[in-house]
């Protein structure tokens, strides 16, 4: 498990969140804010106030992914057909 820093500044509804990779955003309430991670990525985040329990989904695909593997053109490629 490796280390993580961030600072966070809280306005309102909004919120800021400074780390190692950059700077993102988020809007919300306790529970659920939805957001743009540093690193570009958009997300949705509910959880249980209080507890540390939470759930978060990335949207979209990780700006330094160029595919995915179950794509139909990389299943094509990997049994040799075109």
């Amino acid at each position: 498990m490796g280390w993580r820093w961030s600072k966070i500044k809280n306005f309102g509804p909004f919120r800021v969140i400074f780390s190692r990779g950059g700077v993102g955003g988020s809007f919300g309430i306790p529970g659920c804010r939805v957001g743009v991670s540093a690193s570009g990525r958009r997300y949705l985040s509910l959880g249980i106030p209080g507890t540390g329990l939470y759930w978060t989904h990335y949207f979209g695909k990780d700006p330094g992914e160029t595919g995915t593997a179950d794509s139909p053109t990389d299943l094509e490629h990997r049994d040799g057909s075109v």
